[in-house]
């Protein structure tokens, strides 16, 4: 074999990472790499864990250096341009927003491969509630075979490296496949495609669907709004209607929600199709639900269901309704409609059900007097939706923690959590619904 032939030999190696036991990284060539500290050995098991769709870079900061935002994210960068010196500068890749492990960086982890893992636990001597998470093998889906929706996002992903519009017309065509990415990994789609001019309208749109800052959120969407009008888009216009309206709805803007359930209603009824229908009586019901009317809004959900024929969409859908109940302290209702769609979900492979069935199962264990099981899986699922960009449920989330926290007497670890849930619907601007005020009333 020539020199160059080793060399090339070599570079087609992948990095070997070893987290469980003593931690290890082994370069291509075959050498052991030390990592300056455990911070670093940190990071980089965060964005390994992570590699399917990234992390938020405040999440990250957060796990690694908690309770010292903002400070956290210059330690958070410094360390990243630790990682890249060592690993080589397109090994890391991401925005000013989210970071993750590039594509074409080669990581081979003892995690992605059960039979490889030492004894030893999950990254000893690391401290922090992530790294007990992984410890317990409490975080959902990990090892999930791969489903309809990550064999769609890799299709996505082929396109979006090269032909945006296709990208974009088929997210368009496909709604409820679209709608079950998760959040990060639809940001990571929309920054992939920005210099290879996507269709402006759309591409507001879906960056409308992802942001946290729900201010920020709405301008987009009205952006879109405009350019569905001046394009006489309807398709768009639909899409735009639905997520606007919960946007208000989540600001506190109760009376543009449902006049954005009007405009809605009124698209469907010039575009007359199936997709604008459905857009419509989903954002209805479930702005009537949040804002003081949950028989009108599982009425409105219940005959939209029964026009389903897409089982994703079905499952999608009765995962709402079951969490919808539940926030509502119907929760023998809730647990009838969430085992139903547990079977749908089964059946039809999807993903990001996953998010919405986890916090409706955590609700009704509480309910049912389960408060330790509850909490247990709340603190997994909180830092999980904070890192994936879904900023409404980790709220949520730390919100249901911290009454059962004061149900369970400990006052500080309540106090703790409501301030950091206050913190973030400050940051994001989120207001507090009357459906999410009474199921908290309703735990007791």
């Amino acid at each position: 074999m020539s020199q160059n032939d080793r060399v090339t030999a070599i570079e087609n190696q992948p990095w070997q990472l070893r987290l469980y036991g003593r931690f290890s990284l082994v370069g291509p060539d075959g050498r052991a790499v030390r990592l300056p500290d455990r911070k670093t050995e940190g990071l980089l098991a965060i964005l390994a864990l992570n590699r399917k769709f990234g992390v938020m870079r405040q999440s990250a900061a957060n796990i690694l250096w908690p309770g010292r935002e903002p400070q956290n994210l210059a330690n958070l960068r410094q360390a990243l341009a630790v990682l890249r010196r060592i690993l080589g500068p397109e090994s890391i890749e991401g925005s000013a927003g989210h970071c993750r492990l590039s594509s074409d960086f080669a990581l081979a982890s003892d995690h992605d491969s059960p039979s490889l893992r030492a004894d030893g636990g999950f990254m000893p001597g690391h401290e922090g509630e992530w790294f007990e998470d992984v410890r317990l093998e409490s975080i959902e889906g990990r090892d999930a075979e791969p489903s309809a929706v990550d064999h769609y996002l890799e299709t996505l992903r082929s396109l979006a490296s090269y032909d945006s519009r296709s990208m974009y017309a088929i997210l368009g065509a496909t709604p409820a496949l679209a709608r079950s990415l998760p959040y990060l990994a639809l940001n990571c789609l929309l920054e992939d495609t920005k210099g290879l001019n996507p269709p402006p309208g759309w591409h507001a749109f879906w960056l409308g669907t992802v942001k946290n800052d729900l201010a920020e959120c709405i301008g987009l969407l009205r952006s879109a709004l405009r350019r569905a009008r001046d394009e006489r888009d309807l398709a768009l216009a639909s899409e735009v209607c639905f997520e606007l309206g919960r946007a208000y709805s989540r600001t506190g803007e109760y009376e543009k929600a449902i006049k954005i359930c009007d405009f809605a209603d009124e698209i469907a009824a010039r575009s007359r199709t199936k997709d604008a229908r459905k857009n419509a009586l989903r954002l209805r019901g479930t702005v009537l639900f949040q804002w003081g009317d949950p028989e009108s809004g599982r009425a409105t959900l219940l005959r939209l269901e029964e026009e389903l024929d897409n089982p994703m969409e079905l499952a999608s859908l009765t995962h709402l309704r079951s969490f919808l109940e539940a926030s509502a302290g119907w929760f023998e209702r809730a647990q009838a409609t969430h085992e139903r769609a547990l079977r749908i979900a089964r059946e039809s492979g999807h993903f990001r059900t996953g998010i919405v069935s986890a916090t409706t199962s955590a609700i009704l264990d509480a309910a049912n007097g389960r408060r330790t099981a509850a909490l247990r899986q709340l603190e997994a699922l909180s830092p999980t939706f904070y890192a994936q960009g879904a900023t409404q449920f980790g709220v949520y989330t730390e919100e249901l923690m911290a009454k059962l926290n004061l149900l369970e007497g400990d006052k500080a670890a309540a106090n703790r959590l409501s301030e950091s849930a206050y913190r973030q619907r400050v940051g994001s601007r989120m207001a507090t619904t009357p459906l999410e005020a009474r199921l908290l009333a309703s735990l007791r």
